[in-house]
């Protein structure tokens, strides 16, 4: 997968004005066909810099959030690469912060290259019923994070991944599952 989509951009946001709402629209277009080119089948929009609210109302965000993932939605991923929105967590940015909030946006785009990410680090640190995750959304789910906390390497310290496990082997999901961890100095 491709992630950290806008890391090397952070000018490029949904709220500030139209013209660099354009401009980030464009980008992930073209990233979305450098993915195509790569056979890269998944890109996750996390991006929590890019889609702070700057003060925007929630209907407001939910509206230009729709128009810009369908106009997204609409383009390279004809070729076969999916988005997954990535929720994250209020200490990350302030608007789609729930499985819930991603999927009321993907519901309402309906294209098929729009789907869910989630980052398991975000389901330790929200408390989610793991199983009920799974079981609503494990066929809209199209790619999966893994670490322990603080983004370390997956380990039997943490005890969640084999409750995460045994929800996701339940479910409809069947696609991807990599590690994001940092690299530790001197491993």
């Amino acid at each position: 997968s491709m992630h950290s989509l806008t890391y090397p951009c952070p000018e490029l946001t949904f709220f500030n004005d139209k013209q660099t709402l354009r401009k980030l629209i464009k980008y992930i277009i073209e990233l979305g066909e450098l993915a195509n080119e790569l056979q890269c089948p998944v890109m996750v929009f996390g991006s929590g810099k890019s889609r702070k609210s700057n003060h925007t109302a929630t209907n407001k965000c939910f509206n230009i959030f729709v128009d810009a993932f369908g106009e997204i939605a609409d383009k390279p991923w004809s070729l076969g690469v999916k988005l997954g929105i990535e929720y994250l967590t209020k200490e990350e940015t302030d608007t789609i912060n729930s499985a819930e909030e991603a999927m009321q946006i993907i519901n309402k785009v309906n294209q098929p290259g729009l789907k869910l990410h989630v980052d398991l680090k975000t389901s330790f640190i929200l408390g989610e019923d793991y199983n009920l995750l799974w079981a609503k959304y494990g066929e809209n789910i199209i790619h999966c994070h893994v670490a322990d906390p603080g983004l370390k390497m997956p380990s039997n310290n943490c005890a969640e991944h084999l409750r995460v496990a045994k929800a996701i082997k339940n479910s409809a999901y069947d696609s991807y599952i990599s590690i994001e961890a940092r690299r530790e100095p001197g491993k």
